[in-house]
């Protein structure tokens, strides 16, 4: 079992237990064995001592910061660097976990495992495979569940050639794929008045496209600029202190309302976009797009003019999409 010290309590306005549910899982790591005590270097090293973040199992408003040398001190200040300023308002507890391995040498592993191309061409008959990392593990997750036991073999014969202990990997089935691999949900805003609706631009708040921080504003993204319109949505949504601390709220001419964006997302996380050589990402309330990645080493212009077309036929203007690198 993991250990647990002594947390950091923090005010937290109610609004923001939904914004810690954002929070990326990709971090996410759980509870191990008891580690050796770390060495002098391992606690000076950061990235030696940082084991990754999850979230409390029963509240949103809490973080775990794991580290091999777990210290309350150095676990708030895990928490402020690796949590974005929104983010980070929204967290009531900081709590330090104790675990084995650092993430930096579970991205190592990780990495190692995905660029194993021999292991993934000895299972031709399986369907898919995913690596993540999961409860201070790298997860191997098989789509085909019968093959689950060979391929665990096969990358366990294979783990001393590489260095990575037997401890350091688990496996599962198909389940966990779907969940890697589909995209999440945008935001919901708390803020937007459906008292005041806007028919012209087809949105409950006048042409709200979204808002998000930089490093000395929240800027708010509306089809009509408005400073005092741009002031009280932000209220709304996150309260006088963090505006206060924040310092400024921008107004920002934006193309599309946060609900045509979303309207779109359920439209290309409806259709078949498995095939494609480019992968949706979310809606980034910094762009007032939708984003897609190019998949593997998919030639990007090839991956533009596929999903261009794919786009078209779907009914989703390509002027809403960027296409990331």
């Amino acid at each position: 079992m993991a250990s647990t010290i002594t947390c950091r309590i923090r005010e937290m306005p109610n609004q923001w237990t939904q914004i810690a549910i954002a929070l990326t899982m990709a971090f996410a790591v759980g509870c191990a064995s008891e580690p050796s005590p770390a060495s002098t270097a391992t606690q000076s090293r950061p990235e030696s001592n940082y084991g990754g973040l999850s979230l409390g199992p029963n509240d949103n408003s809490i973080v775990n910061i794991h580290m091999v040398n777990p210290s309350q001190e150095g676990a708030e200040a895990l928490a402020e660097q690796h949590l974005d300023p929104l983010r980070w308002q929204g967290i009531r507890e900081v709590r330090a976990i104790k675990v084995k391995y650092p993430k930096s040498r579970l991205d190592t592993w990780f990495q190692t495992i995905s660029d194993d191309m021999g292991l993934w061409e000895e299972f031709p008959e399986v369907t898919g495979m995913g690596v993540s990392i999961l409860e201070n593990r790298v997860s191997v997750g098989v789509a085909c569940g019968t093959m689950l036991e060979p391929v665990e073999r096969s990358i366990r014969e294979r783990l001393p050639s590489h260095g990575i202990p037997q401890d350091a990997v688990m496996f599962e089935v198909s389940g966990r794929l779907e969940i890697l691999i589909k995209p999440a949900e945008p935001f919901t805003y708390e803020c937007l008045p459906p008292e005041v609706p806007d028919r012209a631009a087809g949105s409950s708040s006048p042409g709200f496209g979204g808002m998000y921080f930089d490093s000395d504003s929240i800027n708010v993204y509306l089809l009509r600029p408005s400073r005092r319109l741009a002031w009280e949505l932000a209220l709304a949504q996150y309260g006088r202190k963090i505006i206060a601390e924040t310092g400024m709220v921008k107004a920002v001419r934006g193309q599309y309302t946060w609900e045509q964006l979303q309207e779109w997302w359920r439209l290309i996380l409806n259709g078949t976009w498995e095939g494609l050589a480019a992968f949706p990402c979310e809606v980034d309330p910094r762009l007032n797009r939708i984003t897609f990645e190019v998949t593997g080493s998919a030639n990007k212009s090839v991956a533009e003019e596929e999903l261009e077309e794919w786009l078209s036929n779907l009914g989703v203007p390509k002027e809403a999409v960027i296409l990331l690198d």
